[in-house]
């Protein structure tokens, strides 16, 4: 194999290592169906959407849309709490659908998904939540500083 040869397979193996990072970090390819909402907590007060103390990771909801049935399984990634299920759902894909409130909206975020973000509740039933980047929740998680405001990553 050629010099050239070589620094050409090394250009396409660092480009794909840097596609599968940015696919990995922005969640771009994710199982059919599946949603993982990463969200941050902050170690002081909110005002608005800055942390006046230290982010730190919190919560991760997942979201699990079985169309044919028209169900969306939700639960807390680590937590012991049980796994709810939204029956009653309108799904166009897994990152697109809208579900009736069953009474489960006070142990999640939402019960309705537009373009793969999280419509907040008016309810004022479903739970508070400051979304991250999937990127940004594991810098946090390792103690990295990623700066006090949370705006919709």
């Amino acid at each position: 194999m050629s010099g050239l040869q070589r620094v050409s397979w090394s250009l396409v193996s660092v480009l794909a290592l840097l596609l599968a990072f940015a696919l990995w970090a922005t969640d771009g390819v994710t199982l059919k169906g599946d949603r993982t909402i990463y969200t941050a907590e902050c170690d002081g007060d909110w005002q608005g959407d800055t942390c006046l103390g230290i982010l730190v990771p919190s919560e991760r909801y997942r979201f699990v849309a079985r169309r044919k049935s028209g169900e969306v399984l939700v639960w807390t990634a680590g937590s012991p709490r049980p796994s709810n299920k939204y029956t009653r759902c309108n799904i166009v894909s897994g990152r697109n659908w809208q579900c009736e409130d069953n009474g489960t909206l006070a142990t999640t975020i939402a019960r309705e998904m537009r373009h793969g973000k999280p419509v907040k509740d008016e309810s004022g039933r479903a739970i508070i939540f400051h979304q991250v980047s999937k990127l940004r929740w594991h810098l946090l998680l390792y103690g990295i500083p990623t700066g006090n405001v949370v705006s919709e990553d």
